[in-house]
C-alpha cells in the first residue's frame, strides 16, 4: 500500500509525511531504503528530523538505511557510464 512507502514524521510542531526515495528488497528478503539528499540540503531542520524519522522506521522494522547525497549519486553515474 502506499502508506507503507510514507513515513511521519513532526517538524515544528506539526505532523508531516515524506515519501521515500527507493526501497530495494534483497533475495534473502532484508529491505533497505534509500534516501538521496543534496549534500546542502541535508542539514536543514526539516531533511535532518525527515532522516531520523527513516532511521527510526527501518530500526523498527529491521531493515538497513542509507543516505546518499546528489553529489555522490552523479559521481557514481560517471563511473558506471559506458559512454
Amino acid at each position: 500500500s502506499l502508506e507503507e512507502y510514507c513515513i511521519k514524521y513532526e517538524c515544528d510542531d506539526k505532523i508531516r509525511y515524506t515519501r521515500i526515495d527507493f526501497l530495494i528488497t534483497y533475495a534473502n528478503n532484508i529491505k533497505k531504503i534509500i534516501e538521496i539528499k543534496p549534500k546542502g540540503l541535508q542539514n536543514y531542520k526539516n531533511n535532518k528530523q525527515k532522516i531520523e524519522a527513516m532511521k527510526k522506521h527501518c530500526e523498527d522494522n529491521q531493515m538497513l538505511f542509507e543516505v546518499f547525497s546528489l553529489e555522490e549519486i552523479e559521481n557514481y553515474e560517471r563511473f558506471i557510464s559506458f559512454n
